[in-house]
């Protein structure tokens, strides 16, 4: 009797057969093409959590009205832009933290034009 040893397929990745020293045209020969940084991005957008997309997409809104609005904000970069930069760099939770310290921050003494960049 002979025992049959079953191997695991391994699985493959779309990077398994990308070869960074790589420089050629051939096709199926893409690291670091367009395809593959479309790839990325979209590996990267959908690892973020529900409720950060619906924050981005709250401020993402936010900023299409506010140019309407008479107030103007008086840092730079603008809180919107400050807010999408400080979730990006850490996070949801510190993210908003840090724009709710911004927004705090903000008075009427205060002159436009500040420079109040995200640590």
């Amino acid at each position: 009797m002979s025992v049959r040893k079953s191997r695991k397929k391994k699985k493959s990745h779309w990077w398994d057969s990308c070869n960074p020293a790589c420089d050629c045209d051939i096709p199926g020969c893409d690291c670091f093409s367009l395809s593959t940084m479309v790839r990325l991005s979209s590996v990267l957008f959908f690892e973020k959590s529900r409720s950060e997309r619906v924050v981005v997409g709250a401020i993402h809104g936010y900023r299409k009205v506010s140019p309407k609005l008479p107030t103007r904000c008086r840092y730079t970069p603008t809180c919107s832009a400050y807010a999408l930069q400080a979730i990006d760099r850490h996070g949801l939770r510190a993210g908003l933290r840090l724009t709710a310290g911004r927004l705090a921050r903000c008075r009427p003494g205060v002159p436009y034009g500040t420079g109040d960049p995200v640590p």
